[in-house]
């Protein structure tokens, strides 16, 4: 397998075992040795990679590392601040909104950096970006996806939306129990008044937003 085949398999075992401190991988060629780059950004654990490794060869792997016989790259565990990373199609001012919108919002300050982000900036860079390196970026939020693949995307409209409160709670739950969740979402939508959407109106989907109006309004007259 090339390189570019293993990417998103690795990222996401990476994943599965974030709870663990370090990791090694054992691959069969040279070329792959390589795989530690595409992990460099993605994880705080201390990551080794050790090539040319055979099955027959596994079971000598601790006496080799020990002895220097066999070559390995090791990732030293960085601890990096948390950061959720905001952006906007319409640009840096209207990511700044939105950031401002969810700061506003929060029950109490969390452990994590609300950052802003130019979106061609993301686009272009993806996981490469310096905001990625610099930071353990939970999740991005805003207008559009930028596709940076290993962190998860939240939309505007996912936040001011009851239907997908889940999507919120799965990246603000790591810092806010229940009880502040709950009151996030009610801030969220209180901070959300008719003069702020007049004044944003250009970061929301005006349909979506009159889709959830109109919800809120079939469940008010039952």
């Amino acid at each position: 397998q090339q390189l570019k085949d293993i990417v998103g398999p690795l990222q996401r075992l990476v994943d599965r075992h974030s709870y663990c401190t370090g990791v090694v991988f054992l691959v069969d060629m040279g070329s792959l040795e390589e795989a530690y780059k595409a992990l460099e950004n993605v994880t705080d654990s201390t990551i080794g990679v050790v090539n040319n490794v055979s099955t027959g060869l596994a079971l000598e792997i601790g006496v080799g590392l020990l002895g220097g016989v066999t070559h390995c790259k090791v990732i030293e565990r960085v601890n990096r601040e948390d950061a959720i990373v905001f952006c906007s199609e319409s640009g840096v001012d209207a990511a700044e909104r939105i950031r401002q919108l969810v700061s506003q919002s929060l029950p109490r300050t969390i452990g994590a950096r609300l950052l802003t982000r130019p979106f061609k900036q993301l686009v272009a860079n993806g996981s490469n970006d310096a905001v990625f390196s610099e930071h353990r970026v939970c999740a991005v939020i805003g207008t559009g996806d930028p596709g940076v693949a290993s962190v998860p995307f939240v939309a505007l409209e996912d936040i001011m939306s009851t239907a997908s409160a889940s999507k919120v709670d799965a990246v603000f739950g790591r810092w806010l129990d229940a009880s502040e969740l709950s009151s996030f979402h009610e801030k969220l939508l209180s901070n959300m008044t008719l003069q702020n959407v007049i004044r944003s109106i250009t970061i929301l989907d005006p349909e979506r937003l009159f889709h959830e109006i109109e919800s809120a309004v079939h469940e008010l007259q039952r």
